[in-house]
């Protein structure tokens, strides 16, 4: 079976003329067209101005501004990415909630942890007790476990805040 365009064409046909369109491309076409639309070289009847004694023309100013488009992309492109910069917060993050753990449990080796929810401690107590994040806990029970906002709140509340573990129990704080 042949797919067929509205002009009666192969669809596979069409599809060959086509270019896949990245965000760098649309970066590149934004910076392009800011560059070659700057008012500064321009008059005020939209006159080329000379500004240099490189660029004279028109075409010497779109060369120029194409040149500067696509190192600024190359710039951009060497510096990090979105999931880079999250994937290196995280990994601190989780360095120092081991650092934390380690601290609480040089401070008090009886300390209780809640387990599975490393992610929520806030730090411990004078007495050497770890603080958890009510938030933090719900929200990983959503996420993590695939509960209902109602049915986490009714799991931390029953299996987890009302689990009595002796004097080293956790505090759990809410949030505002």
């Amino acid at each position: 079976m042949i797919c067929l365009n509205s002009k009666g064409l192969p669809l596979l046909e069409e599809l060959k003329n086509l270019r896949a369109v990245t965000m760098e491309d649309i970066r590149k076409e934004e910076l392009l067209n800011n560059c070659i639309d700057n008012q500064k070289v321009f008059d005020e009847n939209g006159k080329f101005i000379p500004y240099s004694t490189i660029v004279n023309t028109i075409e010497e100013h779109k060369i120029l501004c194409e040149h500067y488009s696509d190192r600024q992309i190359k710039k951009e492109g060497n510096s990090k990415g979105s999931s880079d910069i999250i994937q290196e917060l995280s990994g601190g993050r989780t360095n120092r909630l081991a650092e934390l753990k380690e601290t609480i449990g040089e401070h008090n080796p009886k300390a209780l942890f809640a387990d599975g929810h490393d992610d929520a401690i806030m730090g411990y107590s004078s007495d050497g007790r770890v603080i958890y994040s009510v938030d933090k806990i719900v929200g990983t029970l959503v996420e993590r476990d695939g509960m209902t906002p109602d049915e986490s709140i009714e799991y931390f509340n029953f299996n987890i805040e009302c689990a009595y573990l002796g004097e080293y129990t956790p505090i759990y704080v809410y949030e505002e």
